[in-house]
This record gives C-alpha cells, structure tokens and sequence, in this order.
C-alpha cells in the first residue's frame, strides 16, 4: 500500500505540466501505460478540460467512419454542449420574434412590410443562422483546432516516411556519445551509461513518448526507521522541485529501501537540438539526486541541534 501511493504521487507530478494534447495522446496509447495511470489522465483530462475519455478515442477503431462522415456527425453531436443553456433561451427567444413576425407580416398589411414581401423568410433565416454563428464560432474553432492537434500528434508514429521514436532515441544517445547496450525481444530496454550514472529506457517506433529511469541509484536500510522518514520527506520535496519524479520501493529480501527516478519525454524529430534536450533532461536526474541527499543531510543536522 505504501509503495503504490508513492507511484501515485509520482504520477500526479508527470501529469501536473501535461497539456491537454499531450493527456489525449496517452489515451490513445493507453495500453503502454498502467490502468490506474490511464484512469489519472481521464481524470484530469475531464475536470481540467471538459474532455471525457470516450471523445478522445482514435478513430481508427471504426475506420470507415470518416467514409461515412462521422468526423462531421462528431461535431454536430459536439455542438450540443458548446451552448450554455443562456445562449440556448437567446436563439429560442430570437427564433420566436422572427416566427411571430414573420405571421404577423403574412397577416398584416402594412405597409412598412412590403418591401419584405417575399424575402422574409430568407432573410429571417439568415438572421437565424447569423445569429448560431456568432454564438459557436469560438467553440467550433477550438474544436477544430484541437481535433487537428490530436491527428498531428498521431501522425507522429503513423507516417511510414518518419523516423520512429525509438530509433531516433538511439540515433541521438550516438551523437551524445553514450555507448549502449539493448536488451534482446522486441522493444527491448535500453542501458546507457551518461556522466557516471546508468539509465534505462523504453521506447518503441509507435509512441512518441520515451521512458527513462534511474534504477537503484540510492537505497536506505528497511529497519532505519528514521532515516527512512526522512528519505520520504526528502523525496517529497524532490518531487515539488523537479521535473523528474522520484519514488522509492522496499526490498524485503534485501532489507533495504531502493530510491529511483523516472521521466517521461516527448522524443519527436520536430524538437529542435535533439542533442541538448536529451542531456538537459538527463542532467534534471542529477538534480534530484542532489536535492533528496541535501534533503536528508539538513534533517540530520536539525535533528542534531535539536
């Protein structure tokens, strides 16, 4: 129980910066994350974006939908939540004028009217229409725009033309040159070494994210009960600093508590200096090593004077 709300936390600190297009990409490629990480991501995608996970699914899982308009069905249907209720009594309330007018003129003779005599209901109509326009031209326009972000970040792994992910991963640890080694079977880790320390990666040609983390790069005895409250402490504020994230497991077998770091990047060839990214995100672990052991030594040394 302990450990798995140590993941929470960590998770809560990957998704904290997340955009909302970023957050739609993990959905569609649910299936390279945990459950309860996905679950996380619709959460937040819902109460911080309005966006509820069954909108945020490919379309390839009905392929002939486009075919059959059904990205056009989608916006209508999307439509319906664009309007507040306010703007829905507006345009019924408009609408009404226009019909009572318009049976008004049928009935009357007046003549102020007969300009408009066989034009009103063109031009009511295009007062109505107008008048919808205006109302939903923002909405539809996010919408869209959205929309075409989503395929953007799609296309990223389904353009046969591009690079994949994780050979451009490998393709950039040569020009920084670290030497690595690949785990055998298919989408096998990646070890390499940077600056001293050892990492691992996953990463795979059809996601546009990578995973790195920094195995058991520091530990504390299970039975050290202070020392492990003040790791925990420590990691905490780690993780309120820094991008990387950092959490802990417990090695009953060994006796000892293992501390980690994790990162999740976008690896896509549009990033610019590919290079300087990879090592400002690799130095970003070294942070968090120096902030957790500095951590721990300032609560010594508080314990000590106390």
């Amino acid at each position: 129980m302990e450990e798995t709300n140590v993941y929470k936390d960590s998770w809560e600190e990957t998704l904290r910066n997340k955009t909302k297009e970023e957050l739609v990409n993990m959905v569609q490629h649910k299936d390279k994350y945990a459950p309860e990480f996905i679950r996380m991501v619709e959460t937040k995608l819902e109460k911080e974006f309005g966006v509820k996970a069954v909108e945020s699914k490919l379309s390839e899982e009905n392929p002939s939908s486009e075919k059959r308009g059904g990205s056009e069905w989608e916006l209508i249907k999307a439509m319906g939540g664009f309007l507040s209720l306010s703007k829905w009594l507006v345009v019924c309330i408009l609408l009404g004028i226009f019909a009572f007018l318009s049976g008004w003129q049928a009935g009357e003779e007046f003549s102020a009217w007969k300009p408009l005599d066989g034009y009103w209901w063109s031009f009511a109509t295009l007062c109505s229409v107008s008048i919808l326009f205006f109302l939903i031209k923002g909405k539809v326009e996010s919408y869209l725009k959205a929309k075409k972000s989503r395929i953007s970040l799609n296309s990223l792994s389904s353009n046969p033309a591009q690079i994949g992910t994780r050979d451009l991963f490998l393709e950039t640890l040569t020009k920084i040159g670290c030497q690595y080694e690949i785990e055998e079977g298919e989408d096998g880790d990646i070890h390499f070494g940077f600056q001293g320390e050892y990492f691992t990666v996953r990463a795979n040609n059809e996601c546009a994210y990578v995973q790195i983390w920094d195995l058991h790069w520091g530990h504390v005895e299970l039975y050290d009960i202070d020392e492990l409250a003040r790791l925990k402490k420590a990691i905490n504020e780690s993780n309120l600093r820094n991008s990387v994230a950092a959490v802990y497991t417990v090695d009953e077998d060994g006796k000892k508590v293992d501390v980690h770091c994790r990162s999740v990047i976008l690896f896509v060839p549009e990033i610019q200096d590919l290079t300087g990214y990879l090592r400002i995100e690799l130095n970003e672990f070294f942070r968090s090593h120096e902030t957790i052991n500095v951590e721990m030594a300032k609560q010594r040394e508080q314990e000590n004077r106390e």
